[in-house]
């Protein structure tokens, strides 16, 4: 896929934030990240928590965020899923017009996707790009169980479901999200269970399982002319991660720079390729690195991270060219000071950024 997309060190978010008023959420982000501006996920609100809010739609979910089961043992789960496939290859078949809503947001839970919906249009200046998000294939299923309490990615029919139904999300969303912007969509993967991949709890997942399960999002994400992107935020399989085909790595840089920097050749084939990294400067986990953070501090961390990618053969002109500044995770979990002070740092240093190198 040809990106065409420069990133000139712009700023986007990770999507969730500790607010419960959605306008203030959506002033946020337009306020910080008005080139790439991204909606706001709110989990303060329970059906926008991170597993309920793409679990909806799924055979054998009652609805309840509180408890996110597939009831496989019900009764009508057969017929359940087998209307969920009969919906899915219609909605393929007669795309866009004949998208099954299950496969959507609907704006009980995702008041922040409808929000930002609603002010694209009359923005006095259009974006770059817009970016939604979905939960990721792996991190969901390793967050969803079925009735025997096996967690429903080791399942492969229900993995195969929970695929199909990210994917049409994804696709939507960024089908969506352009036709209100009149700008390119970056749909972002968030993988957080990623950290988790090759332990001994998921020692049975293959690689190979996980690589299909993205590939099969990203191609839905690429029917769209959308980038897809991928948010890890702690370590994990770099290699394996820029093998998926995604067009954007979003990576905690702040903590995990040295352990991304062990994949050289993957990171300068992945910049050569023309795609981009989502630079994840700005602290988010510890509250001490966030309350003694400054601008200053952060653009001298990032050029020297940066030196190291010169070293490895990444040129400069390419950095400013192909990577996007944000925080290193969301702060849904944060206080809303410290979510508010994140996003003013990350704005902050891609300011400073641009004014060093795109003046």
């Amino acid at each position: 896929m040809v990106l065409s997309f420069h990133a000139g060190l712009n700023t986007t978010f990770i999507g969730s934030l500790p607010l419960s008023d959605v306008e203030r959420a959506v002033d946020l982000v337009l306020a910080h990240a008005p080139r790439v501006p991204v909606w706001p996920q709110l989990p303060a609100y329970p059906p926008e928590s991170f597993v309920a809010q793409f679990a909806t739609g799924l055979p054998g979910y009652s609805g309840n965020p509180a408890r996110v089961v597939l009831d496989t043992d019900a009764p009508g789960f057969e017929t359940d899923l087998l209307r969920f496939y009969e919906s899915y290859m219609e909605s393929v078949e007669k795309w866009p017009e004949g998208l099954d809503a299950r496969f959507t947001l609907t704006p009980e839970i995702a008041r922040g996707f409808y929000a930002l919906c609603e002010r694209l249009p009359g923005l006095a200046e259009k974006p770059l790009a817009v970016k939604g998000q979905i939960a990721g294939p792996f991190s969901l299923g390793t967050s969803i169980k079925d009735a025997a309490g096996n967690f429903i990615f080791h399942d492969p029919q229900l993995r195969d479901v929970l695929v199909k139904q990210l994917s049409l999300n994804a696709r939507w969303q960024a089908r969506t999200l352009s036709d209100r912007a009149g700008a390119r969509a970056i749909v972002f993967i968030d993988e957080p269970g990623l950290a988790g991949f090759g332990s001994s709890e998921f020692i049975s997942v293959s690689s190979e399982d996980v690589s299909e399960s993205l590939a099969e999002i990203v191609a839905s994400i690429h029917a769209e002319d959308a980038l897809a992107g991928i948010h890890v935020c702690a370590n994990t399989d770099w290699g394996m991660v820029m093998d998926t085909g995604v067009d954007v790595v979003n990576f905690d840089a702040f903590a995990y720079f040295d352990r991304f920097m062990l994949y050289p050749k993957k990171i300068r084939d992945f910049f050569t390729d023309g795609r981009i990294l989502a630079w994840g400067i700005v602290p988010t986990l510890d509250p001490d690195d966030i309350d003694n953070a400054t601008v200053e501090g952060l653009l001298r961390r990032w050029e020297t991270q940066a030196a190291d990618l010169e070293a490895i053969g990444v040129s400069r002109a390419r950095i400013v060219d192909q990577v996007l500044i944000t925080p290193a995770c969301g702060t849904g979990a944060l206080s809303p000071a410290r979510a508010e002070r994140i996003l003013s740092l990350t704005a902050g240093v891609s300011a400073a950024l641009q004014g060093r190198y795109c003046s």
